[in-house]
């Protein structure tokens, strides 16, 4: 959701364009071609997936709801933001930016970053998440009801990069290059519902970025990484 720069009305705007990206014109415009303003992610506001992945879980959460309603079987669904924390696997793709990043830092190659890295994350330590989950099973008041679980801050994807090249303590560049057209250009939670009814985050994205590369390390995976990975890497094939 945003709001237009000029009339402060509320929009729901498409994916941007290719002839935008091509440009290199990465922000959200309002109708009138302002920079449109931002709104956190509210539970209850109209959701337009971009892609199948969003399509999919949109789909399974409808779904779940009207089942557990229909039967009676309580249901809750969690909108996790970008969860991180160790034993996320360096070889699955969809482990994403904190996978990418620290396996680009310790290889010593350019970190690379997709527009121009000014693109706006919502980090999820896992412990928290899974408080999340356990109050969602023990308390009734999560039943039938869709909660945000973020982690309350909104971090570029550059400001990451740059963390992870601090903690690392590597000499990797950091490039912006390219782009992917289903991407949202903002993606932060509000988590408000959720701290109502007793859960807040307790752990920031730094400690969730250390606790993956001292896992990353003690497991060996800097010393041993994928072949086809590092080939990767080594292209600098962005995230």
């Amino acid at each position: 959701m945003y709001r237009c720069a000029h009339s402060k009305k509320q929009f729901y705007p498409e994916v941007r364009s290719l002839e935008q990206f091509e440009s290199k014109d990465w922000d959200i415009r309002c109708p009138h071609g302002g920079r449109a303003r931002f709104t956190k992610f509210q539970e209850n506001q109209p959701v337009t997936p971009t892609n199948s992945y969003g399509l999919s879980k949109y789909a399974l959460e409808n779904l779940a709801l009207r089942l557990g309603k229909t039967y009676g079987i309580p249901t809750t669904a969690l909108r996790y933001s970008i969860v991180q924390g160790s034993r996320q696997s360096p070889r699955n793709l969809y482990s994403g930016a904190l996978r990418i990043f620290v396996s680009q830092a310790l290889a010593g190659v350019p970190i690379t970053v997709y527009e121009d890295g000014l693109a706006m994350r919502d980090f999820i330590n896992v412990h928290d998440v899974v408080r999340a989950n356990l109050l969602a099973l023990k308390n009734i008041k999560t039943n039938f009801e869709i909660f945000n679980v973020g982690g309350g801050k909104a971090y570029s994807v550059l400001s990451f990069a740059k963390l992870v090249v601090r903690l690392t303590g590597s000499t990797s560049k950091i490039i912006t290059s390219g782009f992917r057209r289903t991407d949202t250009r903002y993606a932060v939670s509000d988590i408000s519902k959720l701290i109502k009814i007793g859960w807040r985050p307790r752990y920031d994205t730094a400690h969730s970025v250390q606790e993956y590369v001292d896992w990353f390390i003690k497991e060996g995976f800097d010393k041993r990484p994928n072949r086809i990975h590092l080939r990767n890497l080594k292209k600098g094939i962005p995230c």
